[in-house]
């Protein structure tokens, strides 16, 4: 969950921040299983573009469907 400041952690909730700089991204529309494919498809376009992922992803997630093909994860990548 994107939150607009950062907090104190409560139990097995603790605030991170995402890192600063150029990344790569793809927003997978679909099952939750299937998510590897965008993951795939981010290292596939980096190599084929010369590009280097750096020590950081991250997944955040849309709004909650009780139907899965509805379902909207951006997947994202840090760059070197």
């Amino acid at each position: 969950m994107q939150v607009p400041r950062s907090f104190e952690g409560i139990g097995t909730v603790r605030c991170v921040e995402t890192p600063a700089g150029e990344v790569t991204t793809t927003v997978h529309v679909g099952p939750y299983d299937q998510i590897g494919a965008a993951h795939e498809a981010i290292h596939a376009g980096c190599a084929g573009n010369g590009r280097q992922i750096g020590s950081a992803s991250w997944e955040t997630y849309g709004d909650w469907n009780e139907d899965p093909a509805l379902l909207e994860t951006r997947v994202s990548y840090l760059l070197i």
